[in-house]
């Protein structure tokens, strides 16, 4: 067998089979789902905004018990969440930024999303949605399941960056108009919609959701300042009646959750609220293929839809656009939001 010779290291074997280790790489991906939202859930990095500590003392911190609590440090360490010199733990600059309670980046609330035992339990049961063509779970889009009133509480960090996002396309466009009348689809938190009113003074906004979802903007409406600028609106979206007409017609994130033959009814429903000369903006993942979506995030989060809906997926842009011109819509413009993996779509009614 053939030596390397002194100082250099050995190549791979071209001929060797490959190593399972990407497998196994993914296969870790759920445990460290589960380390992360234990540290989230206990306030490790609060614990330890103040500076380096040792295990011990993060311990005391979060009251739970010293062994444990090392071995969770280690882990979050082994996930980049941590760093760790000698015995003493301390904040990366992701987690000190994104993952210490009470910071306007907070970002920690995205785990109880993500980690949901709702969206576990379709995970566990993903094959047998696949064999039934959509979710099996009891009571998949049911507006009385409480994992919808979790999401909304939880997920006005995501509408954040694109709203500022979408104020900005929207900006000289916003400001011509005479007024600023705005329906916010679906709305969730609201956050979308109260932060758009946020921006342009001259906006007044209708969020339109279940019963059980609306009311969570409000806190945020007060500290936005917008509070007496924003109207509730109960309803399923495929329903209710929209009121209006509107000079602009949210639907963030919305759209994934139907199959096309909804989605068209809804855009047509948007379209027809719509003010002359108003727009449909929709933001939501629109995958252009496989390198527009390098880590499968966009992919990925089409398996979501089909585990907690009867018919919802992700939809590239071709399918977009079809979609739109059904609803007589004709897109003006796209745009890619920035640290996001999604697309903001303006679209026009087709005069």
């Amino acid at each position: 067998m053939p030596r390397n010779e002194p100082g250099t290291a050995a190549r791979p074997d071209a001929t060797a089979p490959p190593a399972p280790t990407p497998i196994l790489k993914i296969l870790n991906g759920v445990h460290k789902s589960a380390v992360l939202r234990a540290g989230i859930q206990l306030h490790v990095f609060d614990a330890l905004v103040t500076g380096p500590c040792t295990a011990r003392t993060v311990a005391l911190s979060i009251e739970a018990d010293e062994r444990a609590t090392r071995i969770l440090l280690d882990a979050l360490t082994g996930i980049d969440m941590l760093d760790r010199t000698g015995n003493e733990y301390r904040l990366t600059p992701v987690s000190e930024r994104y993952l210490v309670f009470g910071k306007d980046t907070y970002f920690g609330d995205a785990a109880r999303i993500q980690t949901h035992d709702y969206l576990w339990e379709g995970d566990r049961r993903l094959a047998d949605a696949v064999r039934a063509g959509g979710s099996v779970l009891a009571s998949e889009s049911k507006d009385e399941h409480p994992f919808w009133r979790e999401f909304a509480q939880a997920s006005g960090q995501f509408a954040v960056q694109g709203a500022r996002f979408t104020a900005g396309l929207l900006g000289p466009w916003a400001v011509s108009r005479p007024e600023l009348d705005i329906l916010d689809l679906a709305a969730g938190s609201g956050l979308y919609g109260c932060l758009l009113a946020a921006e342009f003074p001259a906006a007044r906004v209708t969020l339109l959701d279940w019963p059980d979802v609306l009311g969570t903007h409000r806190a945020a409406a007060q500290r936005l300042r917008v509070a007496d600028r924003v109207t509730e609106l109960s309803g399923d979206v495929l329903t209710a009646p929209y009121g209006g007409p509107y000079d602009l017609v949210l639907l963030n994130n919305v759209l994934h959750n139907f199959g096309e033959r909804r989605c068209v009814e809804l855009l047509t429903r948007a379209a027809e609220a719509l003010k002359p000369g108003g727009r449909v903006v929709v933001q939501d993942f629109v995958p252009g293929g496989p390198d527009t979506d390098p880590e499968g995030v966009a992919r990925i989060f089409s398996v979501l839809m089909l585990i907690i809906t009867a018919e919802g997926q992700v939809y590239d842009g071709d399918q977009m656009q079809d979609m739109l011109a059904a609803a007589g819509l004709s897109i003006v413009s796209r745009h890619e939001a920035p640290h996001m993996p999604t697309s903001v779509l303006l679209a026009e009614r087709v005069v």
